[in-house]
């Protein structure tokens, strides 16, 4: 029994040793959504693929958006503002309200300083987030 517990422990510490020397360091760069408004908002978004992909924010909250980007950290920089904005290109706000789409104007959102970054770091993964506040007043 004591050999098993003892051949596990080798086993498990070994693996985590090759798990930790890999040096593939990921990094996501994306963008996210923080709804503060009372009223259902949904994003739409068209990949460089053509792929459409849609995200439906209920009333007030943090809701994670799209990955426009993932590469290796050592190869690559950080999504510069120029990226970013050609990317918001492909992104459609809107809400409805009585069978009437409501669109935000992409005037509301397609300047970088509307936009706050956010890095994390896990483990050896990072990413980057711009967050856009969408707020009442968009909607006018």
């Amino acid at each position: 029994m004591f050999m098993k517990k003892y051949f596990f422990l080798i086993f498990s510490c070994s693996l985590f040793l090759l798990i930790s020397c890999d040096d593939n360091i990921v990094t996501i760069e994306g963008v996210s959504f923080m709804n503060e408004t009372d009223y259902e908002v949904k994003v739409s978004f068209i990949y460089d693929s053509g792929k459409h992909d849609s995200l439906l924010m209920a009333k007030k909250g943090f809701y994670y958006g799209f990955n426009l980007f993932s590469y290796d950290y050592n190869k690559k920089v950080i999504m510069d503002s120029t990226v970013l904005l050609n990317q918001i290109k492909r992104l459609k706000i809107f809400r409805v309200a009585n069978n009437d789409t409501i669109y935000v104007n992409p005037i509301k959102y397609n300047k970088f300083n509307y936009w706050n970054e956010y890095i994390t770091v896990d483990m050896k993964d990072r990413t980057n987030y711009y967050v856009l506040s969408i707020t009442p007043d968009m909607f006018e």
